[in-house]
């Protein structure tokens, strides 16, 4: 079961917190468990129902790394609003044209 946590960041500090987020993020599970599959395989062909659990916890792992992407992405999106209409309801300053 998932479950959705949430925290307060200054707006400010969006960016340095997805970065943070997606170091995390890393798929050199997936790649290891992807190249144990290979392996056992040309053992034999005994392994196969082996084979067959482990492809299973790599969906389970890429599935998970999806979602991370898609809530860092979502977040980005609603940073990218707010920072435009932030820009947008700021005054502009006037240059000196002296």
């Amino acid at each position: 079961m998932d479950v959705r946590l949430t925290q307060n960041v200054k707006l400010d500090e969006v960016p340095a917190k997805i970065a943070e987020n997606l170091q995390q993020l890393c798929e050199a599970d997936v790649t290891r468990l992807i190249q144990i599959c290979s392996e056992l395989l040309l053992v034999s062909k005994d392994n196969a129902e082996i084979v067959e659990n482990l492809i299973d916890q790599v969906r389970d792992k890429l599935a998970n790394l999806d979602r991370s992407l898609s809530d860092s992405q979502m977040i980005l999106k609603g940073y990218n609003l707010a920072i435009k209409q932030k820009d947008d309801t700021e005054p502009k300053e006037e240059s000196d044209a002296d």
